[in-house]
């Protein structure tokens, strides 16, 4: 079960921090940045239907227990830009 871990650059454009990946058994997202962030499942994700993780916290996601970790995570931030670090398990 080997890990990869990379990082991300967060801005007011939803964009794609974690690509698809069917051999993914869970993912981690930390937030150490100095403003919440904001994970959707696509493009279309807002304040308002997105997921926040909030600062100095992390979101962690497994397959173990039933989650769809294969999809792509997209983000966005407020104002700015902000850095998320990402770890990724694979089978």
């Amino acid at each position: 079960m080997p890990f990869f871990t990379h990082q991300e650059t967060v801005t007011t454009t939803a964009a794609p921090i974690i690509k698809f990946n069917k051999h993914r058994k869970a993912y981690r997202i930390y937030n150490d940045s100095n403003a919440d962030v904001i994970i959707g499942p696509d493009r279309e994700v807002t304040a308002t239907t997105g997921h926040i993780i909030p600062t100095n916290q992390s979101e962690q996601y497994r397959k173990a227990l039933g989650e769809d970790v294969t999809m792509e995570v997209y983000a966005i931030v407020a104002a700015d830009s902000k850095v998320v670090t990402i770890r990724e398990e694979l089978e």
